[in-house]
């Protein structure tokens, strides 16, 4: 029985060393793991150099780095993309990446004692920083640093803080040349007043807008950054001027606006090319002028409602509809004119007609003049109103038999005996002849004019000159600032 408790006791002994040699091998891993890891340290050192930090006074207290009570402040304002331009507000929403940076002495370290680190990230509030507002904003904030930013310091004790910026800020927008207009828009930014001074220095950076693909309605075609010094009141405060040059991209302006009002100003003059006898001129022109009112309205919807001067655009369109009233009022007074022509032919045509009239008696006369009397009487009455009705062209009187009438034994009368014929007494024909004469008589006295009158169609080819002489001028005008 002793001997059976002794085993047991050997056995549970042996069983609780091995499980504290276990205990000890692993627990010795991981010490030796934990010393011959890098990372470890790497973190215990920068755990060490992050307290180190923020326990000093200068970042506890938040003092500014005054070195002879004069901040040296590094600014970087890059524009990069313009988001939207209001009209009405006159107003520029903008992208831009800023960077700041100072120096701070007391807060530089020997990398070598923690590890080679060399920079240290920071929340925005554990460090003193310059308080920045955009002067010029068109929001109702207007301070450059929302409170949300990451400062990284490095081992020579500068501060680096990098953020992007979605500010509107006003601007004087001139839109004379609209759609091909340029604006030049300025960000000023100042730092509000501290217990010190700033100097501002700002640098070049061209090389950021290579990654960049801009896309958009409006393009930064040149930017640049300036300091300058403002005086308010007793103490002098730097500013930076960021100045930005903005251009329009007027390709969808083109293909909307220009060549449709183009096409439908050349259209208007086709209408001189159309003959008056068809009578779909004024139509035609109609049709136009309701297709480019209506144009007009919907391109009023795109057009800047807050405009100090009149765009191009504006005064091409009224261009336009004024070249439209232009060609329907030549286009009434060539149709007016073709009517005229009208009325003159059918005139002419009758004056053609009594001229043959009046030659034809004039020949009947002197026919009649060469006739002897016993020729003259030996015509009848019948050849007589025969060769009247022909010749003149009017039928003669008629005449009643002479036997009825008992007018004689010749069948003439006592007017139209030999005796009154042999004497050229002959009263129906002097009557008619007499009448001829004073159908043409106003002939004689008051002969035709004759005016030296452009026809309806030269009226139509010269008003097609003068509308395109009239046109090529306000086309040219509206392209010339996309060349500028």
């Amino acid at each position: 029985m002793t001997s059976f408790h002794l085993q047991k006791s050997c056995s549970s002994k042996r069983h609780s060393l091995f499980v504290l040699c276990l205990t000890l091998t692993v627990a010795s891993r991981r010490v030796r793991a934990d010393l011959d890891d890098p990372m470890s340290s790497w973190r215990e050192a920068k755990a060490r150099l992050k307290e180190k930090i923020l326990s000093h006074k200068v970042s506890t207290t938040k003092i500014s780095p005054v070195d002879d009570n004069v901040v040296d402040l590094r600014i970087l304002f890059w524009p990069i993309q313009v988001l939207t331009i209001d009209e009405l507000q006159q107003s520029v929403t903008t992208v831009s990446y800023v960077e700041l940076s100072w120096r701070d002495k007391v807060l530089a370290w020997d990398k070598m004692d923690y590890e080679n680190i060399s920079v240290l990230s920071l929340d925005y509030q554990d460090l003193w920083h310059p308080n920045m507002v955009i002067s010029n904003s068109a929001h109702d904030e207007d301070k450059l640093l929302q409170g949300n930013e990451r400062l990284l310091l490095d081992d020579t004790g500068r501060v680096l803080m990098t953020l992007p910026l979605f500010s509107r800020t006003s601007c004087n927008l001139d839109f004379t040349n609209y759609p091909f207009d340029k604006q030049e828009c300025d960000v000023i930014v100042f730092p509000l007043f501290d217990e010190c001074q700033f100097t501002m220095t700002t640098d070049n950076v061209s090389k950021l807008t290579d990654p960049f693909k801009i896309n958009g309605e409006w393009s930064i075609e040149a930017r640049s950054a300036d300091t300058e010094m403002y005086t308010w009141g007793q103490k002098s405060v730097p500013i930076l001027r960021v100045k930005m040059l903005l251009r329009r991209s007027v390709l969808f302006y083109i293909i909307t606006i220009m060549i449709p009002m183009s096409v439908t100003s050349l259209m208007t003059s086709l209408v001189f090319w159309i003959p008056p006898s068809s009578g779909e001129k004024v139509t035609f022109l109609v049709t136009i002028y309701v297709s480019t009112a209506v144009f007009i309205n919907f391109f009023s919807d795109t057009m800047p409602r807050s405009m100090s001067d009149l765009p191009r655009i504006t005064i091409f369109l009224i261009t336009v509809m004024l070249q439209c009233f232009f060609a329907l009022m030549a286009t009434l007074f060539v149709i007016r004119r073709y009517e005229q022509e009208v009325l003159e032919g059918s005139r002419d045509s009758r004056d053609v007609d009594g001229r043959q009239m009046k030659d034809g008696a004039s020949r009947k006369r002197e026919e009649m003049g060469e006739l002897s009397s016993k020729e003259i009487g030996a015509l009848n009455i019948t050849e007589i109103g025969a060769l009247s009705s022909t010749e003149i062209g009017e039928p003669f009187v008629e005449y009643k038999s002479p036997q009825k009438e008992g007018l004689g034994s010749k069948g003439f009368g006592p007017f139209f005996g030999e005796s009154a014929l042999g004497n050229h007494n002959f009263p129906a024909t002097k009557m008619k002849h007499g009448e001829l004469e004073d159908n043409f008589s106003c002939a004689k006295t008051s002969p035709r004019k004759v005016k030296c009158q452009l026809k309806a169609e030269q009226w139509d080819l010269i008003f097609f000159v003068l509308y395109h002489v009239a046109t090529v001028p306000c086309f040219i005008s509206m392209l010339i600032p996309l060349f500028k």
